[in-house]
């Protein structure tokens, strides 16, 4: 067992011993230190990808993320020579490990893309799925020669003669899914008639295949389905299960209220499937749903770093824009989990109001959409900054 993969079994699923971690990252690249090979960099970017997930609500979250943003090019370095050597599982999970970090590398990616006619034949349809939904999120598109290869994989899929070879309930949702976050960050003609054969391929048998472990899957798929003006899916509507109020969104709305803007906790529900807002906020005749965001909806583009919404959140956006016919603020702090709350200005809470005054306006006559406000940290000036979203 060499150096690395040593560190990695006492690491990643030992939530009191985060140094362990932060000891590997810091060791990649430098003397001494044994080189990654194929299963220490899977295990490596998967360990952060894991402790993205369970740290998102910490107070050390923005430690883990800048340890692994800072060290990342040392990964990418080893890694990025390794990727004709994978095989199809192990390409398969890099890239679902990417985007659970939300990190996208345009270039590290075209590499990965390569030969994609004779390893997306190989995955399994629970491997396929887990590309679909990770091309989705780092807003990618089908419209370059793996895309082309992937659909027709996916269509090939959808149409095996034998039911039992063809994506399960939970693999549908997760194509579906993909395909939708693809169409609402770069709109194409080819995702809806392929999405509809991806339902048709589970809608004949669908009453008879949802149970208690699989009913979560059935939102993704009518969100798609919303998306894409698909009727008559015959599934049960899911139940709310928007669960308990964060700390993070009871600190924006307490965030809003220093600013003299009153919110509720929690919207109520805007759409069939019973999809609610964090927040809302009554204005003018107008309710604007509020959204705070942590760091799950964002992805960072190497080498900047530069942060954007990922597809699933623009998918969100579009969607209760579309069917609560509400304006969506999203509420992001660059600092997670640190709103600034302390320098508050009377001007502060003036240029606040007029923003979402703004927003409520704009509804009122008929032209509700998404916009993100970015609080920035002190260390960077403080203040906000807040424009609509695009695909």
């Amino acid at each position: 067992m060499t150096h690395i993969q040593d560190f990695l079994r006492q690491a990643g699923f030992i939530k009191n011993k985060p140094g362990y971690f932060y000891t590997i990252w810091a060791s990649l690249g430098a003397t001494g230190t044994p080189p990654l090979n194929r299963k220490d960099a899977i295990d490596l970017i998967g360990r952060a990808a894991w402790l993205f997930k369970v740290k998102r609500a910490d107070r050390t979250f923005d430690q883990l993320r800048n340890t692994v943003l800072g060290h990342y090019s040392a990964w990418r370095a080893e890694t990025l020579p390794m990727l004709p050597q994978l095989d199809a599982r192990q390409k398969a999970t890099l890239i679902t490990h990417m985007a659970d970090l939300g990190l996208k590398d345009p270039d590290f990616l075209q590499t990965w893309k390569q030969g994609a006619q004779t390893f997306l034949p190989q995955v399994s349809n629970r491997d396929l799925s887990r590309i679909v939904r990770a091309i989705g999120i780092l807003k990618e598109s089908l419209l370059d020669d793996f895309g082309r290869a992937l659909a027709l994989e996916i269509e090939k899929r959808c149409n095996a003669p034998n039911a039992k070879d063809r994506p399960d309930l939970q693999e549908c949702a997760a194509i579906a899914s993909g395909l939708a976050m693809m169409d609402a960050a770069l709109a194409s003609p080819l995702y809806k008639p392929l999405c509809e054969k991806v339902l048709n391929s589970v809608t004949h048998a669908a009453p008879k295949r949802i149970t208690e472990s699989n009913i979560s899957s059935l939102r993704p798929i009518r969100d798609a389905a919303a998306w894409f003006d698909i009727p008559d899916l015959p599934f049960p509507k899911p139940t709310d299960t928007s669960g308990n109020t964060s700390s993070y969104e009871s600190d924006t709305a307490a965030f809003l209220r220093d600013n003299g803007l009153h919110t509720t906790n929690k919207g109520k529900a805007v759409s069939e499937f019973g999809k609610v807002a964090d927040l809302e906020m009554p204005m003018y005749g107008q309710t604007i749903n509020i959204e705070a965001d942590g760091p799950s909806h964002r992805i960072r583009t190497y080498p900047d770093l530069g942060s954007e919404y990922s597809g699933a959140t623009l998918l969100q956006t579009a969607l209760d824009v579309k069917i609560a016919k509400r304006p969506i603020v999203r509420i992001y702090s660059e600092t997670y989990n640190s709103i600034d709350r302390k320098n508050l200005s009377l001007e502060t809470m003036f240029d606040m109001h007029e923003l979402f005054s703004g927003v409520a306006d704009a509804s009122a006559d008929g032209k509700a959409a998404g916009y993100e406000l970015v609080l920035k940290p002190a260390s960077r000036g403080g203040g906000f900054e807040m424009k609509k979203m695009t695909r």
